[in-house]
C-alpha cells in the first residue's frame, strides 16, 4: 500500500482593502439622523423603533428618510447625496 499526500489550500485570497471612515458626530442630541431603508423584510419595522429611540433617548432633533428601489440595488446617488446634504449621521436598515 502506497501513502498517499494530499496538498491543503487555502480557498481565501487576499485583497486589498482601502479603510474610508466618516466624520463622527460626538452627540446625537440636537442632531439630524437619515435612516435608509433597505427595503429588506422588517427592516421598516427597526427604522421606525429606532427612530422613536432616537428622538426619546438620544435628543435627535429630526430623521429623515431614504429608501432604495429594491432590496438588492444600491440606493440612487440622488438619495444618497439628498441624505448627505441633510443629515449629520446615519443609520441603514437591514431586515430579515
Amino acid at each position: 500500500m502506497v501513502a498517499a499526500e494530499s496538498e491543503i489550500m487555502n480557498p481565501v485570497g487576499e485583497v486589498a482593502v482601502r479603510e474610508i471612515t466618516s466624520r463622527r458626530v460626538d452627540t446625537l442630541a440636537g442632531k439630524t439622523i437619515a435612516l435608509m431603508d433597505s427595503h429588506k423584510v422588517n427592516a421598516d419595522v427597526f427604522l421606525a423603533r429606532a427612530e422613536n429611540l432616537l428622538k426619546e433617548q438620544h435628543g435627535v432633533l429630526e430623521t429623515v428618510h431614504g429608501n432604495k428601489p429594491r432590496a438588492g440595488l444600491g440606493a440612487p446617488r440622488e438619495v444618497l447625496d439628498e441624505l448627505g446634504r441633510r443629515a449629520d449621521a446615519a443609520i441603514v436598515a437591514f431586515g430579515d
